[in-house]
C-alpha cells in the first residue's frame, strides 16, 4: 500500500467539504459511498449533526475553510459489519472555519474548530488496497 500524504490530505479536505454540505442540507442519502454503511446508519438514527431547530440557526452553517493539519492517529482494524476485509484507519487533525447565522441575530458568528474524522481504506487479503486508484477511502467516524 502506497500512501501519498499530499494526495490523502487533498482528498480528505474535499471529502470533509462534501460531507459537511450534505449534512447541512439534510441530504443523508447523498453520503452513500463517502461514508461507511455503519456511519450512514448511525447518522440516520441520530439525525444530522446540523439540526438547525435545536441550535436555533436561521440557515444551515457554512464551511468557509478546511485544512488538514497533521496525522493525529493511525491503526489497523479487523473485518467488521461493513466488510470482510481488514482496514487501515487514518485520523487526520482537520481545521475548519465555519460561519453560523442564528435566529434574531443580524451578524454571523464565525468559529475555528479542530476536528478528528476517521478515514478507512479496506485492504485485500494480499495486502493491497481494495482500489488502487485511491478512491477507496471512506469516512468511518465523525468527532461530535
Amino acid at each position: 500500500l502506497e500512501l501519498k500524504w499530499s494526495d490523502f490530505s487533498l482528498g480528505a479536505e474535499q471529502a470533509v467539504r462534501a460531507v459537511y454540505e450534505h449534512l447541512a442540507a439534510q441530504e443523508l442519502e447523498q453520503l452513500r459511498g463517502l461514508v461507511t454503511n455503519s456511519l450512514l446508519q448511525e447518522l440516520r438514527k441520530e439525525g444530522s449533526l446540523h439540526d438547525g431547530k435545536d441550535e436555533k440557526w436561521s440557515e444551515p452553517p457554512r464551511l468557509l475553510e478546511v485544512q488538514v493539519i497533521a496525522l493525529f492517529s493511525s491503526r489497523a482494524a479487523p473485518p467488521n459489519e461493513d466488510s470482510e476485509l481488514s482496514a487501515l484507519l487514518l485520523t487526520p487533525l482537520i481545521k475548519v472555519h465555519e460561519e453560523y447565522h442564528y435566529e434574531g441575530s443580524k451578524e454571523p458568528r464565525r468559529t475555528i474548530r479542530l476536528l478528528k474524522w476517521e478515514f478507512e481504506q479496506r485492504i485485500s487479503q494480499d495486502g493491497g488496497p481494495r482500489d488502487w486508484t485511491g478512491n477507496g477511502w471512506q469516512i468511518s467516524g465523525l468527532e461530535k
